[in-house]
């Protein structure tokens, strides 16, 4: 060993330590990877930047070599494109968007709500979300083979007992153009809490819930094997695990105009 290490020019002490540097980076690269995989046992889809945000104890690494140990050992996630439209066009009645250059302070001060599709059994099924802005809790997260604004109701009742005892007096709804969200039954219970009705003329202006319901769709449900019988079950599992579980950035940079300052991040209350 002595003749080789002189034959290169190195001493066996620093032949030595680059051994030490590449065992600790095998080792390393090990533990992170067995971080992931026990993550991704309950969070199918978890993506590596929120897997690392989650772990509470201080890690040997950055966030960015945590990224690439983990895409490197095939944790990079691929983005389930959907192609159905899940939105009834509609021009009789339209309203103007309360929340552009609004600056939150608070919880139910504006949720946004949106549809999704997912396939159950080769049948279409359809997801109602909706979502705190201010504090990024899933309120509601109410899945059924309707595309009936009746649907929308169920789901912002399921969104009222979650806030229950909470005062809803000018908390706005923001959603896109869907008729779902002009049928009188869905005005007349966002009325009866005096909430205020807002919509938004291009995805962008919905994004956070969008952002919300693209999470849920591929990295929760399309995880599953989803049947007509366990979907609400389903559903109810995943809500608990993004609320309770699923760590979200702590300075969430402005992806839309809903507001002239960033939001105040707050608990998931």
């Amino acid at each position: 060993m002595k003749d080789i290490c002189n034959l290169v020019g190195i001493s066996k002490q620093s032949l030595w330590k680059h051994q030490r540097r590449v065992e600790h980076k095998v080792q390393t690269s090990i533990d992170m990877i067995s971080i992931m995989v026990k993550i991704r046992k309950r969070h199918k889809r978890m993506g590596c930047r929120s897997m690392y945000a989650a772990i509470q104890e201080v890690l040997p690494v950055g966030r960015d070599i945590f990224e690439q140990i983990g895409f490197a050992n095939g944790f990079k996630l691929r983005t389930k494109r959907n192609k159905v439209k899940t939105t009834w066009g509609q021009r009789v009645e339209v309203h103007p968007n309360l929340i552009d250059g609004l600056t939150l302070t608070g919880i139910n001060q504006v949720w946004q709500s949106d549809i999704f599709y997912q396939k159950v059994d080769n049948e279409d099924y359809y997801g109602v979300t909706i979502e705190d802005v201010y504090s990024r809790k899933l309120l509601a997260l109410h899945m059924s083979k309707s595309l009936g604004a009746q649907e929308n109701v169920k789901a912002l009742k399921k969104a009222f007992q979650v806030r229950a005892g909470q005062s809803l007096a000018k908390c706005i709804l923001h959603s896109d153009r869907g008729s779902q969200y002009i049928s009188n039954a869905h005005k007349d219970l966002l009325k009866s809490k005096r909430m205020k009705m807002s919509m938004c003329k291009m995805p962008q202006e919905n994004a956070y819930v969008e952002r919300v319901q693209g999470t849920i769709k591929n990295q929760y449900l399309s995880e599953y094997e989803l049947t007509s019988t366990n979907l609400c079950k389903v559903a109810r599992t995943v809500m608990r695990l993004y609320n309770d579980e699923k760590p979200r950035r702590a300075h969430d940079p402005l992806r839309t105009a809903v507001t002239t300052q960033p939001i105040v991040p707050g608990h998931r209350l």
